[in-house]
Parts: structure tokens; C-alpha cells; sequence
């Protein structure tokens, strides 16, 4: 998620209060935790859909590759296949 948030040059606020969107999320938790995955949310990295972040939980190489390319709106065009060279 960190990599996502400077990625998009997203600033986290040094202050911020935990809203609770997710229940596995909370100020108990750390609030850097809190702080980073809510305002991900906020920005549409991630999805407010499921009522649990997991933040213990490993990703997927996919998962990080939908939440880092989550906000283009076009794919990039490497990564639409037929485009780009691979030969050499």
C-alpha cells in the first residue's frame, strides 16, 4: 500500500482520525495502519466494498500490480497484449 500512496504522491495527513470503514482497522491497531489504508480507500486504490481490510494479510503480485494501476484510466499500453517489444 505505501508503494501505491507515494506512487500517486498521496499525502498522508500527520493527524488523522480513524473513520472505521473497515472492521479489521481501527486507532487500536496503529494508526499509520489506519491512517494509510483509509485514505487508499478515499483515493479509490482500494475498494470500501468488503467490510475488511486484512492488513496482516500478504498480497498477491496481481493484487498490488490493480492497486498500483488502479487509478489510469486506460491500461498502460505495455501492458495491453501485442504491445511492446519483448524480442530482445
Amino acid at each position: 500500500m505505501g508503494i501505491a500512496i507515494k506512487l500517486w504522491s498521496i499525502a498522508l495527513p500527520k493527524q488523522y482520525d480513524c473513520k472505521n470503514y473497515y472492521s479489521d482497522v481501527s486507532d487500536n491497531l496503529s494508526s499509520w495502519i489506519c491512517r494509510a489504508i483509509e485514505i487508499a480507500a478515499e483515493k479509490g486504490l482500494i475498494s470500501r466494498e468488503n467490510s475488511t481490510a486484512r492488513p496482516g494479510d500478504l498480497i498477491t503480485r496481481s493484487e498490488a500490480l490493480a492497486i498500483i494501476m488502479g487509478r489510469f484510466e486506460e491500461p498502460h499500453p505495455l501492458l495491453i497484449p501485442g504491445n511492446g517489444d519483448y524480442s530482445s
